[in-house]
């Protein structure tokens, strides 16, 4: 297999090939591989494959593999692809005929893995997020599903040549858990998108809240991301600053745990369930944003925390795994620790009230 390259400039032209389990527009970290993508096809041939997805970019061509559409048997089919046999000859006859090859998330380093025993001189590259652990989650079979999971990922990133940690926190875990060795690249912020030019006046429109101070979460609702802990908290502050909003953006991706958020709620009116929020508008929703708040207790990274700082708003958030190297602006405290959180919460709003 030859790699095509400019003898005159010194650029390679590698055809790349970008895998990625979903390319969905509502998900943080497709919205990460979108950008990649964009980045590498200003220099590149890239197609990006996925099981299924919707972003559309620029010159670049998107292969959905397909899996099933309903939720439970789609998970359960991405835990044992494996074992499709037709779908991973099919796909590493398609790969094997790429230069380079970007994976992100496991399975897609399963077809990754079959394209590089068909082709030894292609460059296998592993993007690593990590997975929450296990422990975060009530239920049995999540509890069993992620062990699952992070195993069956550890098996097929050995095989790469190169893997890319998205922070120094999952680095660590890695070489922990699995004696893997990765280097380090932080998510780069768009800048373009996210900056101190972010005008969130209509959404506080939207909102009907007019000047009311103003706490944000956006993320999925899921047990580990501790929305549970970050509603009580705000009940805590909300007895300090009576005027404190509080605005959750997500997708619900637990139903049981969405419908015990709205029970905690108990149907105070400032408590705002707003569902999905675009991304176009995220930076609209950063700038109306007295202050960011999350009690999420496991991230590799956490976009929205250096998102709202471009904006110029600061986060409160839980002091656990890549938190310290992503929070430039804000307050840590110590994990579960509702009180003190609330407590920050309060000093934050103040602080910037009379800045204001």
């Amino acid at each position: 297999m030859t790699r095509r390259t400019s003898q005159s400039t010194g650029n390679d032209l590698s055809r790349i090939a970008v895998l990625t389990p979903t390319f969905f527009a509502y998900s943080g970290i497709d919205r990460v591989v979108e950008m990649q993508v964009a980045a590498l096809a200003r220099k590149h041939s890239v197609t990006v494959f996925c099981l299924d997805g919707d972003i559309k970019v620029p010159r670049v061509k998107v292969v959905r593999l397909g899996m099933p559409h309903n939720q439970l048997l789609s998970r359960i089919y991405r835990l044992f692809l494996f074992l499709d046999i037709i779908k991973r000859r099919r796909a590493a006859r398609m790969l094997a005929r790429f230069d380079r090859i970007h994976t992100h998330f496991y399975p897609m380093s399963v077809f990754a893995a079959d394209a590089k025993r068909m082709n030894p001189s292609l460059e296998l590259i592993e993007h690593d997020y990590g997975v929450a652990t296990p422990a975060l989650f009530t239920s049995v079979h999540e509890r069993v599903y992620l062990r699952l999971f992070t195993r069956l990922s550890y098996r097929y990133m050995r095989r790469a040549d190169k893997v890319i940690s998205i922070s120094h926190y999952l680095a660590g875990v890695l070489k922990r858990d699995a004696n893997i060795d990765a280097s380090v690249e932080h998510i780069a912020i768009d800048t373009v998108r996210f900056n101190a030019h972010a005008d969130g006046r209509r959404v506080r429109r939207e909102l009907g809240i007019g000047k009311a101070p103003m706490c944000l979460y956006v993320g999925r609702l899921s047990p580990h991301k501790g929305v549970h802990h970050l509603i009580l908290a705000y009940k805590r502050a909300k007895k300090k600053i009576p005027s404190l909003v509080l605005v959750i953006g997500g997708k619900p991706t637990f139903k049981g745990y969405a419908d015990e958020l709205l029970r905690l709620a108990d149907g105070d009116p400032d408590i705002r369930f707003i569902g999905f929020v675009p991304d176009d508008r995220l930076a609209e929703y950063y700038a109306a944003a007295t202050v960011y708040t999350t009690c999420t207790r496991w991230e590799g990274f956490d976009m929205p925390i250096p998102e709202a700082a471009a904006c110029g708003t600061p986060t409160v958030a839980f002091d656990v795994c890549a938190h310290p190297e992503v929070t430039t602006d804000g307050i840590l405290v110590k994990e579960g620790d509702v009180r003190a959180f609330a407590d920050a919460v309060v000093r934050t709003v103040r602080k910037r009230t009379l800045s204001e």
